[in-house]
């Protein structure tokens, strides 16, 4: 079998989902606070019939809208695996990288063991896995990771996050519950980042000896998450070396906030490259162009704000990154300015390229851009 034929038949093997887990119902407890009291009283004034065709548009709504969590890793990455299936308790796809065809049984199998932690823990979705063997001296595709990932998804909706990250408990529900929201197929939904401090450990080993056990050391909720960040033991995902990139997220507001999804007016840096929810119906795939460290995901931002999507941030869930030893993608990165000065090459031509199929216009422009329209229309006040 020629080598292409081998992949081929890795990556059709790969795509074989886990079976569902059990659903439970939980009955619903009865509540004391305001908006349950109004809600009530707005339901009485209804006539029945039409407090029942409310009540049932609203269950439509919520049945109708899910969301896959799409992640892609190399093998050494699966430790994290079942404490990803529980927090995040839904339909994911997986896309493995393995450096040779000779391992992809081993991986696939690894896997599997993996996912099998997934199998109760998954409510009311699978996860399918897909095994992707390295090309000749190709950087680590990961943009070809993710989009094999979305191909698989059979969900209304998708969150595209990176292996070393893992999810608040309960964000899916979150998500899923924001159905008005979800309603807009041109809204990108963000989920904040954050990173939890690890020290600079050098090897897999002793990261998972500084980490373990998960669940006690990476906040999986919003107090858990505050308590940590007081304490500096967490900050915001990549606050301490990029700033910009999460920067418009806000983090100190969205700490303050409550129950309220926060429509995000401008983003303070074009270097801005948030975590999103987005629908299926019109995203477009990841440019595949893009591989190794460095662009890889700001340019599909950039590609929706071109497209005209609007941005808006999730309350008190939040994604969270794990240490793990520098990759070598991210070595090339810093250390070859050829690497460095080819990506940002690549990266302006994506951007003449979706500027002459879109227009330069966006609906969320820059803040500096915003102001600066606000000062110039004051000053034509003021001349009036």
């Amino acid at each position: 079998m020629q080598k292409s034929e081998q992949r081929g038949a890795a990556r059709a093997q790969g795509a074989v989902p886990i079976k569902r887990g059990r659903r439970v119902a939980n009955k619903a407890q009865p509540t004391r606070n305001s908006a349950a009291n109004a809600a009530r009283a707005r339901n009485a004034a209804m006539p029945p019939r039409a407090w029942l065709a409310a009540a049932l548009a609203a269950a439509a709504a919520a049945q109708s809208h899910d969301v896959t969590l799409v992640t892609q890793a190399t093998v050494e990455k699966l430790w994290l695996f079942p404490e990803l299936c529980e927090r995040w308790r839904g339909p994911m796809a997986l896309t493995l990288w393995v450096p040779d065809v000779a391992v992809v049984e081993q991986a696939y199998a690894t896997a599997t063991q993996a996912a099998t932690s997934c199998a109760d823990a998954t409510d009311g979705g699978s996860v399918s896995i897909h095994v992707e063997v390295q090309r000749s001296n190709e950087a680590y595709p990961v943009n070809r990771l993710r989009n094999i990932g979305l191909r698989s998804v059979n969900t209304s909706h998708v969150l595209v996050s990176d292996a070393d990250f893992l999810p608040s408990r309960g964000l899916r529900d979150a998500i899923r519950a924001k159905a008005h929201w979800l309603a807009n197929e041109k809204l990108a939904l963000v989920v904040p980042a954050f990173q939890r401090k690890g020290g600079r450990c050098k090897t897999l080993e002793s990261c998972r000896e500084r980490l373990e056990p998960l669940p006690t050391t990476v906040p999986g909720r919003f107090g858990q998450l505050a308590r940590c960040l007081r304490e500096k033991d967490c900050l915001v995902f990549q606050g301490d070396n990029s700033p910009q990139s999460h920067g418009t997220t806000d983090s100190s507001r969205w700490l303050e906030g409550d129950e309220t999804v926060r429509p995000i007016e401008c983003f303070r840096s074009n270097r801005y490259e948030p975590y999103v929810v987005v629908s299926m119906a019109q995203m477009p795939l990841y440019d595949e162009r893009f591989a190794g460290y460095g662009k890889n995901k700001i340019q599909h931002v950039s590609h929706l704000r071109r497209m005209g999507y609007l941005f808006a941030v999730l309350p008190r869930h939040f994604l969270i990154h794990v240490p793990h030893p520098r990759s070598g993608s991210k070595k090339e990165w810093l250390n070859s300015y050829q690497t460095h000065s080819a990506v940002d090459t690549l990266y302006t031509k994506f951007l003449k390229e979706i500027d002459a199929r879109y227009g330069a216009a966006t609906r969320v422009h820059l803040c500096s851009q915003v102001d600066g329209d606000f000062r110039r229309a004051k000053r034509r006040w003021a001349g009036a």
